[in-house]
């Protein structure tokens, strides 16, 4: 599992270097012109100043404790998550949703501690902002994930991405206008994209959390969630 998503992050980065290397490189950054292969990492630094001055969270509540996902960057959602039974993510199953998924989406956006792969990937959708706050869109991608952690599955990361019906979501604001400082995003987001990168994919994994999930779906059903 490791080595896999090991060989997908290192996917991801050739592709950003290339197309670093294209954009610099070939058409310039003559004067004048904006240089799109930097993001101002100075928004962060001030979001983090004026929403996030609290202890970091390691744990994950049920309760709406935060709004961001910076206030998680020391938790591992996945031993949090671990601690969360199947029963009790009970409406969460079928999407509706409450303060314990959100809470749990959240983690997964803002944790350094859990990968750098499901953090790039469950933050695509983040627009920076200047003045702070930025722009925290809810992420389909940690949704999913949340799924997965609390179902105990192996490949969750496969399970989530197979589940983004092509990243029409996530990915859905980033163009060339909104996004001319955010060069990561873009990148990845038109890798994640691609036909031939989601057909090989979908050959790494995900069925087996999909039928337990699908199977805790069905119980929430009939309880009554």
């Amino acid at each position: 599992m490791n080595k896999i998503c090991s060989f997908f992050i290192i996917v991801i980065i050739i592709y950003l270097s290339y197309d670093y290397c294209s954009r610099s490189l070939i058409e310039g950054q003559g004067k004048g012109k904006p240089d799109y292969s930097k993001y101002d990492e100075t928004q962060d630094a001030a979001v983090k100043t004026v929403v996030c001055k609290g202890p970091p969270l390691t744990t994950i509540p049920d309760t709406k404790v935060t709004t961001y996902p910076c206030s998680y960057e020391k938790a591992s959602c996945m031993n949090a998550m671990d601690k969360v039974t199947t029963d009790a993510w009970g409406n969460n199953w079928n999407e509706v949703g409450n303060d314990l998924k959100q809470q749990c989406s959240l983690c997964v956006q803002g944790s350094k501690i859990d990968g750098t792969t499901r953090h790039v990937l469950s933050n695509v959708g983040k627009i920076p902002g200047s003045p702070p706050p930025p722009t925290v869109p809810v992420s389909k991608f940690a949704e999913d994930m949340c799924d997965a952690m609390v179902a105990g599955c192996d490949k969750s990361i496969f399970y989530a991405n197979n589940r983004q019906d092509g990243w029409a979501i996530d990915c859905s604001g980033v163009d060339a206008t909104t996004w001319t400082d955010n060069k990561l995003n873009k990148g990845v987001c038109a890798l994640l994209q691609s036909d031939i990168l989601q057909f090989f994919l979908g050959f790494m994994g995900g069925i087996e959390c999909t039928l337990k999930i699908k199977a805790h779906k069905l119980k929430a059903g009939l309880q009554g969630f």
